[in-house]
């Protein structure tokens, strides 16, 4: 089996994203700093959740 066959699609952020909607998704999907990529997908940075957040969407 090879790299690509065992890779699959990790949630991400985009720059353009209004911040409540970009800080659903950590929270929502339990990722203390999920990737962030700008409008054509070229990665940009992370999207750093507080952990208060995390765990009060536990």
């Amino acid at each position: 089996m090879s790299a690509p066959e065992l890779a699959e699609p990790y949630p991400s952020v985009c720059t353009d994203e209004d911040t409540t909607d970009a800080a659903r998704l950590p929270t929502e999907q339990k990722l203390p700093a999920p990737p962030a990529a700008d409008r054509v997908g070229q990665p940009y940075g992370s999207y750093r959740v507080p952990d208060y957040a995390l765990e009060r969407a536990r």
